[in-house]
């Protein structure tokens, strides 16, 4: 599929862009600012962005949950290269790439300590080169921004599947990740029975029992229900997944257990631990749960996910409820920030080929 006339070049470089910008402080919803970016250093690539995707990392970022530096946030999505900085990168010039933020020995960076996607035009520095992937030409630009959290759920799946083989599986939390996981858990886990999803309000009606595994993937300020929840609802053997956003310090104290941070780390970038998992025995009634987590993915996995989606659009668009004008994307996460309105988006897309329109 060849590039659409909104996705070739419209930008003269030097001039200033359009992003959404954090507040200085560090807390609070972008605002749609102008900004320039110095020229390309060696081996760096000014990307332009098509579509940037806002997840719930983003979201805690923005307020003040989670200590990032970045002042543009944005680690998913898909850019062209714009301009390279040495003449022995120009055959770039003109590509579809993806970037992968997380490396398996330094962390998360991209969108999280280096400026991400929300932005017309975006630098990936020479250091992170080896984080570049080629998109399939067929992927849809708007379904690009599911790439990077389904690249994750298959590295979740990867871990699982080396400690069990999960029929009944409980998710705690109703945002992207919970429904990804929905989507493809038939064919990540052929002897899955029955997947649950759960949010605060339905778990007031009913208490959930005997599942295999239970997936932590709330919102950061439902972690201690979720966590609470998803331990109860496990028979004995199970598997706890820390998938969501986790406060820090967050103990397990049914399972006398509180280095989750230590946990997710053993295991980052696609990477595994020399101990990916942990088993614990509940304080109370003996019950013996596995628990493990993971933070981001390989490059591997995120070509795998561009190449799911990119096979089956329609399975996967539904979730992508709104791809919208940046300066609109100011306003739904003012509103999201402020309360003035309940979030009605599972996936928001930001679209920067509509921002000089």
């Amino acid at each position: 599929m060849s590039m659409t006339e909104s996705e070739t070049s419209t930008l003269t470089y030097g001039r200033g862009h359009s992003a959404l910008l954090r507040p200085e402080l560090g807390r609070g919803a972008p605002v749609l600012t102008q900004i320039k970016h110095p020229p390309p250093a060696p081996g760096e690539l000014i990307c332009r962005t098509l579509v940037a995707g806002v997840c719930g990392t983003d979201l805690q970022i923005f307020s003040g949950t989670r200590g990032e530096t970045a002042q543009v946030l944005g680690h998913e999505g898909l850019g062209v290269v714009e301009t390279v900085g040495l003449p022995a990168d120009k055959p770039l010039i003109g590509k579809r790439i993806a970037v992968n933020p997380t490396d398996a020995k330094t962390g998360a960076e991209f969108g999280h300590s280096i400026n991400g996607m929300m932005q017309e035009l975006f630098v990936v520095p020479q250091r992170l080169r080896h984080l570049v992937l080629d998109v399939p030409a067929e992927l849809d630009a708007e379904l690009a921004i599911l790439a990077e959290p389904l690249a994750s759920v298959l590295a979740f799946a990867t871990i699982v599947r080396s400690v069990s083989r999960p029929r009944r599986i409980a998710l705690f939390g109703r945002g992207t990740i919970a429904h990804l996981i929905r989507l493809v858990a038939q064919d990540l886990f052929p002897s899955v029975k029955d997947v649950v999803v759960i949010s605060r309000g339905d778990s007031q009606s009913y208490e959930p029992q005997g599942f295999d595994l239970s997936v932590m993937c709330s919102s950061i300020d439902a972690a201690d229900w979720a966590a609470n929840l998803s331990v109860e609802a496990l028979s004995d053997g199970g598997v706890l997944y820390l998938f969501g956003g986790l406060p820090p310090g967050l103990l397990l104290p049914s399972l006398a257990y509180s280095d989750i941070g230590s946990l997710r780390a053993r295991n980052t970038g696609g990477e595994l631990g020399n101990k990916p998992t942990e088993t614990l025995q509940h304080v109370k009634d003996g019950r013996v749960i596995v628990l493990a987590g993971h933070r981001g993915a390989s490059n591997t996995l995120l070509l795998e996910a561009m190449q799911r989606i990119t096979r089956s659009a329609e399975h996967f668009r539904p979730l992508v409820n709104q791809v919208v004008h940046p300066r609109e994307a100011e306003r739904l996460l003012k509103n999201a920030f402020e309360g003035l309105s309940t979030r009605q988006w599972t996936k928001l897309g930001i679209d920067f080929r509509r921002s000089k329109k």
